[in-house]
């Protein structure tokens, strides 16, 4: 498959450290699928972003946007065509130049190659659902995971430590909310305002469009980008070892089966807790409980043709 024009979207410094708009590896290989000279944008913000792709599309300017960087960034470009009509949206891909690449990964995505190939063997577009998030402050959307809890509290610790570790920040961040392991009074309703779970011992909780969150970690063993469900992982009334038993066992998603684990689907959720759920949507820290979830089934395009 070839399109008449790619937007090669970037940020300026991306995970791999690849010079991207001087490479001229990387536009030949992009020119393989792009009939007319690609367009490469580096953005400086979420919210450039968001412009870029709605100002562009309305004129038409690409019919397909390949993302060069991680889930972040896939989060960016999503919300973008989410603020665009439904008829001037285009397909999108990730490259997998981010030091997240989760999303790309469950798509069979490891480089730009595997990408290229992926896109020039597509016979028809395939979808993807996407999670519709409604806080008091603001609607957004994410592609892959929306958490909370735990993994919102060592995210926290080390954007407050200022990073100075590098990578053993997180392994500090982790240590330090371990030992005190903070509990929420949590209750989840459904569409019918029925409820489907309640504890005030949560630890965490996860809303999942696809199987895995930090590329190594099935989270949702069970999850589909184009099922029209979320899958709902929820940690709760557990002690540390628990804990820490439940985490050696989310590299095979066998934690599901453990003491304390709560894992469901559904197309939409409401959340309320006490105290206030700070947000992780995609990578990024973002927003506050009380929210709501939402499915979106089908509603972006991918560049490439999907097995399931």
């Amino acid at each position: 498959m070839t399109f008449r024009k790619a937007l090669v979207i970037y940020v300026p410094r991306v995970g791999k450290r690849k010079k991207i708009k001087t490479s001229q590896k990387l536009y030949n290989m992009i020119k393989k699928i792009s009939v007319e000279s690609p367009i490469f944008f580096e953005t400086p913000s979420v919210e450039a972003t968001h412009s870029f792709i709605y100002e562009n599309l309305l004129k038409k300017e690409f019919d397909v946007i390949l993302v060069a960087g991680g889930d972040g960034l896939v989060s960016s470009v999503c919300n973008g065509l989410m603020s665009v009509p439904k008829d001037f949206r285009v397909p999108f891909l990730p490259l997998a130049m981010g030091s997240g690449n989760t999303f790309s990964e469950d798509l069979g995505i490891k480089s730009v190659k595997d990408a290229i190939r992926l896109i020039e063997k597509a016979t028809v577009l395939s979808k993807t659902d996407i999670l519709k998030v409604k806080t008091n402050e603001k609607v957004f959307y994410c592609v892959n995971v929306l958490g909370g809890g735990f993994i919102t509290d060592v995210a926290k610790l080390a954007e407050e430590s200022g990073k100075k570790l590098g990578a053993f920040t997180y392994i500090w961040a982790v240590i330090k909310a371990l030992k005190k392991m903070n509990n929420y009074k949590v209750r989840l309703t459904g569409r019918d305002g029925k409820t489907l779970f309640q504890s005030s011992r949560t630890v965490l909780i996860s809303f999942n469009n696809n199987c895995k969150t930090g590329a190594a970690f099935k989270m949702a063993p069970d999850a589909l980008i184009n099922d029209g469900v979320v899958d709902v992982v929820v940690l709760h009334d557990i002690s540390r070892i628990e804990f820490f038993i439940g985490f050696l066992k989310l590299f095979n998603g066998e934690h599901i089966f453990c003491r304390g684990c709560e894992y469901f689907q559904t197309d939409y959720i409401k959340v309320e807790s006490l105290p206030e759920l700070a947000l992780m949507p995609d990578g990024e820290l973002f927003g506050n409980s009380p929210f709501e979830v939402e499915v979106v089934k089908n509603e972006l395009e991918i560049a490439l043709t999907l097995n399931n």
